[in-house]
Order: structure tokens, then C-alpha cells, then sequence
């Protein structure tokens, strides 16, 4: 992967809602549909201070498993920025984490992802598709309150 990661040409912010604080942003070229079906892209969970917060994640929309109500979708980090020493840091023991359907609200950022990324429990059809419907939630000073 290369690391130009700071550069803002092609980083999106996304639109969580009326009260989030921080600048959540995702990298638009990264965005992938993989053969498991899951769907990769890098991620600046960006604080409200403005520190970068740079992870390389995965999306897996559906499992097959209900839960609370939810479709079972996972998500896995796969790095982390090192921004000092640019390079990418490995997990140890990455492993897939039940984050739940759009029905779950405990990780907004994330449920923005999932409506964005997931269509009738599956990934849409492209990773432009991908990116268009990423687009949909950007960040806008026209939004209604509470949308």
C-alpha cells in the first residue's frame, strides 16, 4: 500500500450525524470488493482535535449468523498507520469482530459503512457502485436534524 495517506485529494469525510464530533474520513481509491466478499478500504477515524487516527479495514456484510436482530456483518483491522515512521503495523491476532447489522447503533462510524457498503445483507455489485453510495454520506451543511 503506498503512503501518501495524508494527502487530501482523495479522502472523503463522511457524514455520521448532527452531534458526532470528530471528522471521520475514508480513502476513496482504496475501496475494494475482495473475493470473500468483504470490503476493504483505509479508514481516518480522524478526532474532533484533528489527529489522524489511520487504519487499513475490512467490512464483511453478511455471515449467516443473526444477531440481536442484526445480519451478522463483521469487521476486521488489517493495520495501522505508523504516521512518525510511515509504515503499516500489523495486529497481532487480528481476527473478525461482530459489529452487527445497521440496526446496531453502539459504532455509528462503522454503521454509516455498513448503509453505505450493504445492500440486501450483500456488498453492491462494484467498487465504483462502492464509492457512489460512500459519496451519498458525505459530509454536507445541508442535512435535516436528526438525518
Amino acid at each position: 500500500m503506498s503512503y501518501g495517506l495524508i494527502d487530501d485529494h482523495d479522502w472523503f469525510e463522511l457524514y455520521i450525524d448532527n452531534v458526532y464530533k470528530g471528522s471521520p474520513r475514508i480513502l476513496l481509491s482504496s475501496i475494494t470488493q475482495v473475493p470473500d466478499g468483504s470490503v476493504r478500504y483505509v479508514f481516518n477515524n480522524r478526532s474532533a482535535a484533528g489527529y489522524d487516527n489511520i487504519t487499513a479495514e475490512g467490512l464483511l456484510c453478511v455471515t449467516g449468523t443473526k444477531l440481536l436482530d442484526s445480519e451478522g456483518s463483521k469487521l476486521k483491522t488489517f493495520g495501522y498507520a505508523d504516521l512518525v515512521n510511515h509504515r503499516w503495523i500489523e495486529p497481532r491476532n487480528a481476527q473478525w469482530v461482530t459489529l452487527g447489522g445497521k440496526r446496531n447503533g453502539t459504532d455509528r462510524v462503522r454503521r454509516v459503512l455498513y448503509d453505505a457498503f450493504c445492500i440486501d445483507t450483500k456488498a453492491r455489485n462494484s467498487d465504483e457502485e462502492l464509492r457512489a453510495q460512500i459519496r451519498k454520506q458525505g459530509k454536507t451543511t445541508e442535512r435535516e436534524y436528526g438525518k
